[in-house]
């Protein structure tokens, strides 16, 4: 695994199993769009506290928050979800998404 610049989190409400298998789901088919990027590693997931983040490693946090918002977006249209990063080293996330919020935090 390369060393990568930043750790992107897309998070999800998630307060039921069947919700649960089916961002578990979501992760596998993000990972399988990017996969073959070089830039990319997609580090796994956490679930906590009503929430389900996906973490990914890349150089270009907001290129790939592009690329794959509009993985989620077609895969899942109605799925509501916010997202973040920071670079490796700071304990601060910058708000990506949605647009109007200010603080991102990981639980």
């Amino acid at each position: 695994m390369a060393k990568h610049k930043y750790q992107l989190v897309f998070q999800f409400a998630c307060t039921t199993q069947a919700k649960y298998t089916d961002l578990i789901q979501l992760m596998q088919q993000i990972e399988e769009a990017i996969g073959h990027r070089t830039d990319v590693f997609v580090d796994g997931y956490d679930h906590g506290l009503g929430e389900f983040n996906i973490f990914i490693h890349t150089d270009e946090a907001l290129e790939l928050f592009e690329d794959v918002g509009e993985i989620i977006g077609a895969l899942r249209p109605n799925t509501s979800f916010a997202a973040g990063y920071r670079a490796f080293g700071d304990y601060t996330y910058t708000s990506l998404y949605p647009r109007s919020s200010t603080t991102f935090t990981v639980s």
